[in-house]
């Protein structure tokens, strides 16, 4: 079996430029026609879903979008604008988005923006070339959300004669919008993830159309983790609609893995099943309170795999989305295996120290109890068990990158890649996507002195490989070096050798130096280090009785790391005896030590 393990991760969304309409802060959650009814659908089925959604759960769930999905007009009239096919929506679309909003919901609907027909009906010309006409009518309409498709079918020459690119079609709809009366929130939909969309819309599709099946779930959910750190309030990555319901065969098992990572990976919560006649299983999963408000976390991170085992039928999988809440982290243990199988998490995963945690199950909605170092559940085979697991964080990365105190030598790129990738230029391994890194073309390195930071600077940890941009060229080897001394060497890397996570000890040391030989683009990315604060010395006094008391602690009683050495020379050699909360004394109590035991040191650091 193959283990593999990339666990650096942003705490926090990386902020890039966005769309500034200032909607989608969290992802949407709503329903889409398409693949319950493609074409067969009129305003009486959509009053129908509006009336269920009122009434069985979904809205208090926080459902509000209620999106048609092509297949409406059938021309343009001597004005350019849609016509509406009013067998199917006496009162026309405006009057059905009134309805709608009526039953205290809000209402989308779609364009084809390519020069092509849709594919419901021959008689309903594309958008292009008519996005003044549309935009005007969806403002009239009252419409509140608009996707946009067809965009992987535009490219220069494509029609013979085409010149536009799809990103210069989707500016001009994102700009017709911004400057529209009323505020919509805009997907982008047609081909794959490219670089440009993050900046033009509130979601973005990573894929074609999901494959209506349990293979369709891990395929689009192998792609959202690709652009993961690219996402954020605002920008949403979206793997497509979730067809729960559709009567396509997957287990409940399965589908509660599919919602499960949907929410993990901050997803558009968009359902695309007949809500009228909703099973109760159905609707125990979609409508599951704690999944719901993993997915909707203001913190707006967006999950991802931070560990993966292969076994038969599919890899054992850990994926970790940082919540808002103090130290919190949604896990999921996902088995895509044919066979129930045992999955760890170990808390250096999620950036959080040894030690003890606690554990809650959000499908069951109850505490597990409090767990040190690791938690390991029995998972069925495409089953996920759910977690929130909260414990004591690891220091925030400093990304080596935001350090302009450095020296280079050869070519060096700082959070970018030397040529364009996905539509920019991105650092790119094993086609994951980082927005922060160090790019090299060997020979090169980079020193940083470490000794001006206020604190022990403690780990330094990348992900290293060939970045997809050398097209299948190269091999380098990676070297750290800390204080004239090779602390490791890795390789050489070739261009198919898996992205791979190095971590070196940098306690004590008092510079670090990044070195790459050999050809092709080497990437460090997210490389960074680690940093405690610096610890206080003084108002520590030994006490009797297994005591000691700390000066300046506040009545407020903050948390306390106790640390010992017998070494006060080395900062390296500290090590936590106890972790309590000081009284309005300034006392904490800690295990007393044999008086056999070499001379102790002691000091404190707040937490």
């Amino acid at each position: 079996m193959k283990t593999t393990s990339l666990f650096a991760f942003c705490l926090m969304a990386f902020s890039v430029a966005a769309s500034t309409n200032g909607l989608g802060r969290v992802p949407p959650m709503g329903w889409n026609s398409w693949y319950c009814f493609v074409d067969a659908y009129d305003a009486s089925t959509i009053r129908g879903i509006a009336d269920a959604m009122a009434t069985n759960g979904l809205k208090a769930a926080g459902y509000e979008y209620i999106n048609l999905d092509d297949c409406f007009w059938h021309g343009r009239d001597a004005g350019g604008s849609m016509i509406v096919d009013t067998d199917l929506f006496p009162g026309g679309i405006s009057n059905l988005a009134a309805y709608v909003h009526s039953k205290g919901f809000k209402f989308g609907t779609y364009a084809n923006v390519s020069p092509w027909p849709s594919i419901c009906r021959i008689d309903a010309p594309a958008s292009y070339g008519h996005e003044s006409n549309d935009v005007a009518d969806f403002i009239n309409w009252g419409v509140d959300f608009l996707k946009i498709d067809f965009l992987g079918a535009i490219a220069p020459g494509f029609p013979p004669g085409f010149t536009e690119t799809a990103q210069e079609v989707a500016t001009r709809w994102h700009d017709l919008l911004s400057v529209s009366t009323r505020p919509v929130m805009l997907s982008l939909s047609g081909g794959y993830f490219e670089g440009w969309k993050p900046d033009l819309a509130n979601l973005f599709r990573i894929s074609g159309d999901i494959n209506v099946s349990w293979q369709g779930v891990t395929n689009n959910l192998a792609l959202a983790h690709r652009s993961a750190r690219l996402a954020g309030p605002g920008r949403w990555n979206d793997p497509d609609m979730i067809f729960i319901g559709v009567g396509n065969g997957l287990s409940d098992t399965e589908a509660r893995s599919f919602f499960s990572l949907w929410c993990i990976t901050a997803a558009p919560l968009i359902l695309s099943s007949d809500v009228r006649s909703m099973t109760p299983a159905t609707k125990a999963i979609v409508t599951a309170p704690e999944l719901i408000a993993v997915n909707q976390d203001p913190l707006g991170t967006q999950g991802i795999r931070v560990s993966s085992i292969e076994a038969i039928g599919g890899n054992l999988e850990v994926w970790c989305k940082p919540l808002s809440a103090v130290n919190a982290r949604a896990v999921a243990l996902f088995n895509q295996s044919s066979n129930v199988a045992n999955i760890s998490v170990q808390w250096n995963q999620l950036l959080l120290q040894d030690g003890p945690a606690m554990v809650r199950d959000l499908w069951a909605r109850a505490g597990l109890g409090m767990f040190t170092n690791s938690f390991t559940a029995t998972v069925p085979s495409h089953g996920a068990v759910v977690l929130k697991i909260t414990g004591t964080p690891l220091p925030p990365p400093i990304y080596l990158s935001d350090i302009s105190n450095r020296t280079v030598t050869g070519t060096v790129s700082f959070d970018r890649s030397s040529e364009l990738y996905y539509g920019f230029p991105v650092l790119s391994l094993d086609d994951i996507l980082y927005p922060k890194g160090i790019g090299m073309e060997p020979p090169s390195s980079i020193r940083y002195d470490l000794s001006h930071f206020q604190g022990s600077v403690s780990r330094f940890v990348a992900d290293i490989g060939l970045d997809k941009d050398t097209r299948g060229v190269g091999s380098a080897t990676f070297q750290v070096w800390a204080d004239g001394i090779k602390l490791l060497e890795r390789g050489p890397v070739g261009p198919t050798n898996a992205a791979q996570t190095v971590w070196v000890d940098l306690r004590g040391r008092q510079n670090i130096e990044l070195v790459t030989v050999g050809t092709g683009h080497a990437d460090w990315a997210d490389a960074r280090i680690l940093v405690w604060t610096q610890p206080q010395f003084t108002g520590i006094a030994r006490q009797p009785a297994g005591t000691i008391r700390i000066g300046g602690v506040d009545a407020a009683g903050r948390t306390n790391l106790l640390l010992a050495s017998t070494n006060l020379s080395s900062p390296g050699l500290w090590s936590a005896v106890a972790t309590n909360t000081a009284d309005t004394n300034g006392v904490i109590t800690f295990p007393d030590q044999p008086t056999n035991q070499l001379r102790r040191f002691y000091r404190m650091r707040r937490q």
